[in-house]
């Protein structure tokens, strides 16, 4: 019988820990988990209190940082200072629009009034918009889904 309970409570920790588990990690970053010191622990210091360039051989990766509860590149979210707010990736060699078709069903399309020549597809359930330029996609920010 001891056993047993013991099989179900370690079932119910393992199924409470992958719940509780980040949906998002890019390059081993979770926007609203992450710190700068698990940033910096993967891609090296960095000075600026706000946002974060590092470079590697393929892409660019910009990260965001609170710099107080609700204050940072991306204002609204209560987190501590110097949490992980949102992750751009730039690739070095964009991908084509048409490699990734297939991953933007339920993504909304916007177009900035600014910008007439990028087209933004977002998907805020899931916290990810992709930038295209002319059929590629020139980068993809990551940050909090809405289920957050």
């Amino acid at each position: 019988m001891r056993v047993l309970a013991s099989i179900c409570m370690l079932t119910a920790v393992l199924l409470v820990a992958k719940a509780q588990r980040p949906k998002q990690d890019v390059l081993g970053i979770v926007p609203l988990h992450s710190t700068r010191a698990d940033v910096e622990r993967l891609y090296g210091t960095c000075n600026d209190s706000s946002r974060c360039l590092f470079q590697t051989t393929t892409e660019t990766i910009a990260v965001a940082f609170a710099s107080s509860p609700c204050e940072g590149f991306i204002k609204g979210w209560n987190v501590p200072k110097d949490r992980v707010l949102s992750v751009t990736v730039t690739p070095k060699v964009p991908r084509q629009l048409s490699e990734i078709q297939s991953e933007l069903k339920g993504f909304a399309t916007r177009y900035s009034p600014d910008d007439i020549v990028t087209t933004y597809y977002t998907n805020v359930a899931k916290g990810i918009l992709f930038a295209v330029q002319e059929g590629r996609v020139i980068n993809v920010t990551y940050y909090p889904p809405s289920t957050e």
